[in-house]
């Protein structure tokens, strides 16, 4: 095999061979079948044609339709829970909230909101408010979030999410900053530059 096959990484001044997709994919079919690697990997390749496409699609939609309805349980979960992190990672999109992401697992989890409120040990209004951005996730909540999603979405990520829209509040919001401004007496009289 010719070096022009192979990718290379400089780590340390010291060169690792990374193997070439050829390569990698023999090593895979050595300890996983061929439906094993099809649904997990994806390798680079050419311009799929429109009936390569549509072939694609047709495999991936009959993939999914072999699947128990507790298996598309776990991976719309999974994909939510990757949503979430990129959000975390600030690839954050407009209609990336706490809220959304909470109506998007009660959407997957196929709950009522007040089925899942009684689910949590939370009162439904608490909920809703959260729901409409009124209150924010709290610590016990998303560890309780953490135990109902079977520990798929960690409550960490619950509470990263929250903590980073009142940081976003804190940044901008101008409103708030002065009427709270207001309510403070004897300010030492020293001013940030």
């Amino acid at each position: 095999m010719g070096i022009n096959n192979r990718k290379f990484r400089t780590i340390n001044t010291k060169i690792f061979v990374i193997m070439d997709y050829k390569e990698l994919f023999e090593e895979m079919q050595k300890k996983y079948t061929l439906e094993e690697i099809a649904e997990s990997m994806l390798f680079p390749g050419k311009e799929l044609t429109l009936e390569e496409h549509a072939e694609f699609v047709k495999l991936r939609m009959e993939l999914w339709d072999s699947k128990t309805p507790k298996q598309r349980m776990k991976n719309r979960l999974l994909g939510l829970k990757y949503r979430m992190k990129h959000c975390m990672e600030g690839r954050k999109e407009s209609m990336d909230t706490t809220a959304n992401f909470l109506q998007q697992y009660i959407d997957i989890t196929n709950k009522k909101q007040k089925d899942l409120a009684d689910d949590l040990s939370i009162n439904p209004s608490t909920l809703s408010r959260i729901l409409h951005g009124k209150e924010s996730i709290g610590k016990s909540l998303a560890y309780r979030l953490e135990r109902h999603s079977g520990k798929l979405i960690p409550a960490i990520y619950w509470w990263k999410l929250a903590q980073k829209e009142i940081e976003q509040d804190i940044m901008t919001n101008v409103v708030d900053r002065e009427r709270e401004a207001k309510m403070v007496k004897n300010a030492l009289p020293l001013e940030a530059a």
